[in-house]
């Protein structure tokens, strides 16, 4: 073996014969084809045998270009941008990956939402044509890239339910009956527009059945407070929607008495119709309240063209009973009625009967079916 110079601070290099032998002792192979040695396998290993690594320990990294053994510090390898962490060793820690946090909803995109939902159902069921012509470009209009940005999308829901509001009254009105401005949309708080009065609200029936009455009776006792001081104080603003509210069931319920097949049942209908109306608007709130239920109550059976119960005689004169006082003293127990045969008799007989309403029991089995038949033989 040839010997190998020696560099202060360097391990010896293997020589070429060293690598020669090595080569033929591990391999039976032709000395020709010599088996290439990796330039990182450390000089002090023997040839032929492997280097005892104590468990868990890893293989250190060595860069290119530099001497095994030496005790300079390795050059690191070139650090790529995609992946920071190739090519060197840290001990840095890192940092935590932000947990997923859910966005806040939107209350404004989904008002747009709801209303961009209801105008594209909406829309196209008008009942006029012309009306169905004039919000297709204030559609195109507002729905726009630029009234989707944070400044102008408030102003771009309020012109869209100012069109929704407009499309369920089934009609095209104010500023909607004119095209849309080429430029910048006007704040709608400086739109002032009059609008016309529904129809049930330029209805003077009313004002006409309390004309006809005379004075004494123009208006009724109440029949909520006992004492006086507490009728003058039950009056708010409610009573004002009250008012409005029984307007619009009275102009409901007129066309329907007309059309009653019986006449005391007309006769009787606009008896009751005539009773409510002396509840005006110098009534305490909740009287007004109380004329409001009876009216519905009221409707519903003339929607049937017929009177039941109580609303089949003249109302009261002086006062108007609550609601459920008035329904259950004209309340009767009738007996459970048997088609068949006794045992039903008994079995309805024997159960719950409600204070107010109807009940039913239906039960069907072969016994019954078979002794009905025969019954029919």
């Amino acid at each position: 073996m040839s010997s190998s110079r020696r560099t202060s601070g360097t391990s010896p290099t293997p020589s070429p014969s060293n690598i020669q032998s090595s080569s033929a002792a591990q391999s039976p192979k032709p000395s020709t084809s010599a088996t290439p040695v990796s330039i990182l396998k450390s000089p002090s290993t023997s040839p032929g045998a492997k280097s005892p690594r104590p468990s868990g320990s890893k293989t250190p990294r060595v860069s290119i270009g530099t001497t095994p053994g030496t005790s300079k510090t390795p050059t690191k390898l070139m650090e790529c941008p995609a992946c920071p962490d190739v090519g060197e060793t840290s001990t840095k820690e890192k940092e935590p990956v932000e947990k997923y946090q859910a966005v806040k909803p939107d209350a404004v995109n989904t008002e747009y939402l709801y209303y961009s939902s209801a105008i594209r159902e909406m829309g196209p069921a008008l009942t006029n044509e012309i009306d169905r012509q004039l919000i297709i470009p204030w559609v195109r209009k507002l729905f726009r890239p630029e009234y989707n940005s944070s400044l102008l999308r408030d102003k771009r829901n309020k012109y869209l339910l100012y069109l929704t509001l407009t499309i369920l009254n089934d009609e095209v009105y104010g500023i909607f009956k004119t095209p849309p401005p080429d430029g910048a949309l006007s704040e709608l708080a400086d739109l002032y527009e009059e609008f016309p009065q529904a129809e049930w609200e330029q209805d003077r029936l009313w004002e006409e059945i309390l004309e006809k009455i005379p004075e004494e009776f123009q208006l009724m006792k109440c029949s909520v407070h006992t004492d006086l001081t507490d009728c003058n104080n039950d009056r708010d603003e409610s009573g004002m929607f009250y008012d409005e509210e029984f307007k619009f069931l009275l102009y409901l319920a007129r066309p329907y008495v007309t059309l009653m097949k019986k006449g005391k049942d007309s006769t009787r209908a606009a008896g009751w119709l005539q009773k409510l109306c002396t509840i005006q608007d110098k009534s305490c709130t909740s009287m007004k309240q109380l004329r409001n239920d009876y009216m519905r109550s009221l409707i519903g059976y003339l929607q049937d063209l017929r009177l039941v119960g109580l609303f089949k005689t003249f109302p009261m004169l002086k006062s108007l009973p609550p609601l459920e006082e008035f329904a259950s003293s004209g309340r009767k127990n009738r007996s459970p009625l048997h088609p068949n045969s006794e045992e039903t008799a008994e079995f309805l007989a024997a159960q719950h009967i409600p204070n107010e309403g109807a009940f039913c029991y239906v039960a069907i089995t072969g016994e019954l079916l078979e002794s009905t038949l025969q019954q029919l033989d």
